[in-house]
């Protein structure tokens, strides 16, 4: 028989992800199985201060309208939506399903290539300052997925088992020069006439928290080449501040020096306490990564060519030219128009159309769409076309424009002190620096990605885990009705089932087989004129089934199964029993008969349950992945996709032991993580890691900046954000009304153990009370017990700002029940922690250090490890201090 080409099913390696490791749905509900068949009162606030009338009535009437984040949907907005076409499902000499995902309108970081409908833009709005519409193009589809019928006469190869860098244009060496129309680049500017600002800084911004760390190890740590290493690293650090200039070479012989005391290694692990390692460990890192940007900006200082911004036309409306005639006798013509936006720089490219602002952004967002990482492997082969290519290059000199780099210096610093939110700035220069035309400021750009968008969510699932939660034995009996050899079968059997999973180490995907193993009983008996065979059967088989996950989705090849049959003959009648010579003669015949075909009825017997066990566990994989991909889509994708997030796979892989995935939640404009994770135990079933920036990514996403909303509102958008319960409490008057401040409304942080909560507010009415400009400041603690792990409000709530003492009573009353102490943050699905199949397993890690929180299950054995909050350290008190 043909063997059955492999399946793709889906654009997200996170299906299985989300569904193994954040909620195990998939796990959890796997079952073996036969296939089945397709207004109240306000406050008494005695005494308050009556600050309405007027005041309270202008700061309540009208909602803000307006939202910093343009990468919030609009429909957040305006609470309307329109509804997308669905991408066309588009041949090719695959099998190819595609993962019926929410097409909820988008930014573009999400954008594919969409079934063609009507470009719904003016002029006006493409060309608009990016600052006063929520998106500068079109929405587009989810995904579309390019067959060869399509792209003739391309010869397209199978996709590559690699990931793609995500974060290029085409296959080509950026170091190669851009590629310009000749006339276009304006010549520089003479040396002694800068055009940008960053090199009137005379000195490098002092990285006041990273020499309080290693002030602190000095102090702390009684080791004589960990202090002696510390003090050199601090005096490189005091000489860097004082060179002149950022791209001078003495600042290029100082960033050498302190590259080599990165590569130190003032002492091994053995001869430290764990807790002292891991903080020179840290601190090291946090000196490197430092450092790749700090060489970065040295380099691009010292080596970019000063130049005259350039927003001319010529090149891409030639370019759109090449594009127009590769587009046109394709089918799909239409939706690669609306995605490339072809129409759109039409109408910039025209003299005297809109403004270089609108032309940069239009620019960014075309360029992003061509390195949409989750376009397949087709989209980019197509789009690494000359005439891409080519367009690209042009799109580049518009997206780029001088910065200032020791601004980016500054707000890598405040991003590192922690105190003061930065991420919207040094996120916008770093979109700036990624589309340069410039091999130096791209390789700086790719320093800053590195290390400071980096993962913020990492996974971690053994093998002993998926087999716990797999079913155990499963018995079925069914009746049997076949055919053997011609001769009708009849009788009972039972089959006996056992699953379980092996994982096939691969550095660049999971991998991993599903086997079923089995027996089946039976007992039959079979006609054939005047005799009837009574027989037992014993069967014994084997059947496995590849499963690889990557970041184009699940790919699951055709079950295979082995089957191996012994049947013993255990009775023999016929209609003539009651006659003794001639039944006895038709019963010796009979088992003659039997004994000289039982070889090739075992035969017939082996391939029949061989192709039926392959068939059946195809049928319940197919359908076990189906159910999993709707759950997927309600509880994890259409929740992100409502909030304009992606989760963008950095890493998977698959060790002899665990399946191993990281990835990043965030917008375009938004960072990741830039700290080291806490280790999970060497012995953990599960673990995840969260870092501070994936809870930051989905609240700005939540577009409360500057908003007015009701309590019971808020409530319910929070919880519906995060999946937790969205019923509000009843001992809160649902007529408390918020106005949160304009910026940084809301702000989680990991730090000394604890989880940092901080809302800000422009005002908070209830009732005929009005209270303006003050903060709400807790901390939660982790705690874990058993298979639970919990995040408890701590006992202080601190209310910040101009606030007398009648005022924070009745404030305090107000935050307390909304942040009420007994209503404990899971951090594990309590369903599945109830689950009988994980009977032992207990919680061994749940720690939150350095900007992660950190939750692992084990083993009995492990004693579960709660880093209890620590001392301020000298980096936290000097922070304090200034």
């Amino acid at each position: 028989m043909a063997r059955k080409p492999a399946q793709r099913i889906g654009p997200y390696p996170v299906v299985l992800s989300g569904l193994f490791v954040l909620s195990c749905l998939a796990i959890h509900t796997w079952r073996i199985e036969r296939a089945a068949p397709r207004g109240a009162e306000a406050y008494p606030y005695h005494g308050a201060d009556e600050r309405l009338g007027a005041r309270a009535d202008e700061m309540f009437r009208v909602p803000p309208q307006s939202r910093a984040n343009a990468d919030v949907p609009a429909d957040r907005a305006s609470r309307a939506r329109s509804e997308n076409a669905a991408s066309p499902s588009l041949g090719s000499d695959r099998d190819t399903v595609v993962l019926d995902v929410d097409r909820d309108a988008g930014d573009i970081t999400e954008g594919w290539a969409p079934e063609p409908r009507p470009i719904d833009v003016s002029l006006l709005d493409a060309l608009a300052p990016p600052g006063i519409r929520s998106r500068i193009a079109p929405p587009v589809a989810d995904r579309v997925v390019i067959g060869a019928d399509l792209l003739e006469p391309l010869d397209m190869p199978p996709p590559p088992d690699v990931f793609d860098d995500g974060d290029r244009i085409a296959s080509r060496d950026r170091r190669r020069a851009p590629w310009f129309e000749p006339g276009e680049i304006p010549p520089a500017l003479p040396r002694q006439e800068p055009s940008i600002g960053y090199r009137d800084r005379p000195t490098w911004p002092r990285a006041a928290t990273l020499v309080a760390q290693f002030e602190s190890l000095m102090v702390d740590i009684d080791h004589g080449p960990v202090r002696a290493w510390s003090r050199r690293v601090i005096d490189l650090l005091a000489k860097l501040e004082s060179t002149a200039v950022i791209g001078s070479s003495e600042s290029a012989g100082v960033l050498e020096q302190l590259a080599g005391a990165v590569s130190e290694r003032p002492a091994d692990g053995a001869e430290l306490p764990a807790p002292d390692a891991s903080r020179v460990s840290r601190a090291r890192y946090a000196l490197e990564r430092r450092l790749a940007v700090w060489r970065g900006v040295q380099k691009a200082v010292s080596e970019e060519p000063e130049f005259r911004v350039s927003i001319a036309s010529g090149g891409v409306a030639a370019s759109l030219e090449g594009v127009d005639r590769r587009l046109r006798p394709m089918d799909a013509a239409r939706g690669w128009r609306e995605y490339l936006l072809v129409d759109v720089l039409r109408l910039v490219v025209e003299p005297g159309s809109g403004d270089d602002a609108a032309r940069r952004e239009l620019a960014r967002r075309l360029l992003q769409r061509m390195v949409n990482p989750n376009l397949t492997a087709e989209q980019r082969a197509f789009l690494d076309g000359t005439e891409f290519v080519r367009l690209g290059d042009h799109l580049r000199r518009w997206a780029y424009e001088p910065i200032d780099y020791g601004e980016l210096l500054g707000q890598l610093e405040m991003l590192e002190d922690g105190n003061v939110p930065s991420e919207p700035e040094l996120n916008a220069l770093w979109r700036v620096l990624r589309w340069s035309p410039w091999s130096q400021t791209t390789e700086l750009a790719q320093s800053i990605d590195t290390h400071y968008r980096n993962a913020n969510i990492r996974i971690a699932v053994s093998g002993e885990f998926i087999n716990r939660m797999l079913p155990s034995v499963q018995t079925i009996e069914e009746d049997v009705d076949d055919q053997i050899l011609g001769t009708p079968v009849t009788g009972r059997s039972t089959t006996m089932a056992k699953l379980f999973v092996e994982l096939i180490p691969d550095g660049m995907r999971w991998r991993m087989g599903l086997v079923a193993r089995g027996n089946i009983d039976s007992e039959t008996r079979s006609d054939k004129g005047p005799v009837t065979l009574f027989t037992t059967g014993a069967t014994r088989y084997h059947a496995r089934k590849l499963l690889t996950i990557d970041r184009g989705g699940v790919l699951f090849h055709r079950a295979e199964a082995e089957a191996a049959n012994n049947a013993e003959l255990t009775n023999v009648a016929t209609d003539f029993d009651g006659m003794p010579l001639l039944g006895a003669w038709l019963r010796s015949l009979a088992r003659r008969g039997h004994a000289d075909r039982v070889g090739d009825a075992n035969a017939e017997v082996e391939s029949k349950i061989g192709y039926r066990v392959a068939q059946r566990l195809d049928e319940e994989v197919a359908s076990r992945i189906q159910n999993a991909e709707e759950r997927y889509r309600e509880r994890l994708l259409k929740p992100l996709r409502g909030l304009g997030l992606n989760a963008v796979p950095t890493d998977m892989r698959t060790t002899e032991t665990r399946l191993i995935a990281r990835y990043r939640l965030a917008t375009d404009r938004q960072l990741g993580s830039h700290t080291p994770r806490p280790m999970a135990p060497g012995d953990s079933m599960l673990s995840v890691q969260i870092h501070e920036s994936a809870i930051n990514n989905i609240v700005g996403q939540l577009a409360l900046d500057g908003r007015q909303i009701t309590f019971v509102d808020l409530y319910k958008e929070l919880g519906s954000a995060f999946g937790l319960e969205a019923n509000p409490p009843d001992d809160v008057p649902d007529s408390i009304q918020f106005a949160f401040a304009e910026r940084d409304a809301v702000r989680i942080a990991f730090r000394e153990g604890r989880a940092e909560l901080t809302m800000r507010f422009r005002a908070m009415r209830a009732g005929d009370n009005l209270w303006e400009d003050f903060e709400v400041f807790t901390r939660f603690s982790p705690i874990a017990s058993g298979r639970t792990a919990y995040l408890v409000r701590d006992d202080t709530i601190e209310l910040r700002g101009r606030l007398g003492f009648r005022d924070r009573l009745p404030m305090r009353a107000v935050f307390t029940a909304m942040l009420a102490r007994e209503r404990k943050l899971p951090l594990l699905d309590p369903q599945l922690m109830n689950d009988d199949r994980l009977e032992g397993v207990r919680v061994s890690q749940c720690e939150i250090v350095d900007g992660w929180i950190g939750v692992a299950l084990s083993p009995p054995e492990k004693v579960a490890a709660r880093r209890p909050p620590a001392r301020a350290s000298l980096s936290d008190r000097f922070r304090r201090r200034f």
